[in-house]
């Protein structure tokens, strides 16, 4: 039996939250049943294969003969052996496909167990945050919490709802959206003003590339850096770190990822992620998590830029890439120098 990602345990009180909050949402499928009906399916098709290979072998031993009793017994042989399109082939091939997608379900809902689990523990944080404050006379604080809570919940149910039924299609010829996994926290606050200024921009030819970056975007990215960083809340200001990243794709197109250090890509409020951004997080350095989300989507990282010092280690990791950094040292100076070329595909008006 295949097994992949292992389900994190749940403790009672968060999963009764995470309904709370989200009724119906949570996934509830069989994993080890999906995992066992995809072995057996495997199996079927590994014997029919040992049929389709016997069958093959007595009918080469018998190659004798002439008649129509010859004749018939060789299209019964062409018809449920000797192609890839005959019966038994066939039958094999589904079965194998069939053990593909119940893999890819259970897969699914294993992630999505596990990232519900997640937000539900945020979200579970936050409201002992929130009673915190109400007992100081903010009850603002509590209904902020609840609502950042139910609507990540949805999401992360919704984007379930669609990786099932990716999962049912054959051969996996439609793949999830490249957001999935990250729609619940993105979806949760309001477009930032300005966020698609480098992200909309396209390459007017698919083989246009530059290296570098002019200016203007280097100012505007770092412009971006200082208003996610800014708009932390005050009780998280100290203790977590935000950090933006610009890419290009294969086919020439800017992506604009958000990064933070939290272990977790959780929004927090008021923190605005546009909806050309992508907001990801998963304990290391902002930085190294934008560079790693790129890498694992084909995007060729070009510049990060944050509004505190980045980390000695973090600046060591990407010393060997190609990424301009852009952050303020210790003493307040950051790292824009006077070198960069001119991109007149993202300059903006």
């Amino acid at each position: 039996m295949t097994v992949g990602v292992v389900a994190l345990p749940v403790p009672p009180e968060i999963r009764a939250l995470a309904d709370e909050l989200a009724p119906g949402r949570w996934p509830t499928a069989d994993v080890a049943t999906l995992y066992e009906s995809a072995a057996r399916c495997r199996r079927l098709a590994t014997r029919l294969a040992a049929v389709v290979a016997e069958l093959d072998a007595a009918h080469r031993r018998g190659s004798g003969g002439s008649g129509q009793f010859r004749e018939g017994l060789d299209a019964g042989y062409r018809d449920i052996v000797a192609s890839s399109d005959s019966a038994l082939a066939r039958t094999a091939e589904r079965l194998q496909s069939a053990a593909d997608s119940l893999e890819r379900y259970a897969a699914a809902t294993v992630t999505t167990h596990n990232d519900m689990t997640v937000i539900a523990s945020v979200a579970d944080r936050e409201r002992l945050r929130g009673d915190l404050m109400a007992s100081l006379g903010d009850d603002s604080a509590r209904v902020v919490a609840a609502g950042a809570g139910r609507m990540a919940l949805t999401a992360a149910g919704d984007d379930y709802t669609d990786q099932a039924t990716d999962a049912g299609r054959h051969g996996g010829d439609h793949p999830p959206a490249a957001t999935s996994g990250m729609m619940p926290f993105s979806a949760l606050g309001p477009i930032a003003a300005g966020a698609g200024v480098l992200a909309g921009s396209h390459a007017a030819a698919a083989g246009a590339e530059s290296s570098e970056m002019s200016v203007t975007d280097a100012e505007w990215l770092q412009r971006r850096a200082a208003a996610l960083q800014s708009a932390l809340p005050a009780s998280v200001t100290g203790s977590v770190r935000m950090a933006v990243g610009v890419g290009r794709g294969p086919d020439g197109a800017r992506t604009l990822v958000v990064g933070t250090d939290e272990c977790y890509p959780y929004e927090r409020d008021g923190v605005g992620i546009g909806a050309a951004e992508t907001l990801v997080g998963d304990g290391q350095a902002a930085e190294l998590a934008i560079v790693d989300h790129m890498a694992r989507h084909g995007i060729r990282c070009q510049a990060i830029a944050a509004a505190t010092p980045m980390d000695a280690a973090t600046v060591a990791s990407l010393a060997d890439t190609d990424t301009q950094l852009f952050a303020p040292d210790a003493h307040g100076s950051d790292d824009v120098g006077s070198d960069f070329a001119d991109d007149s595909q993202l300059d903006q008006p």
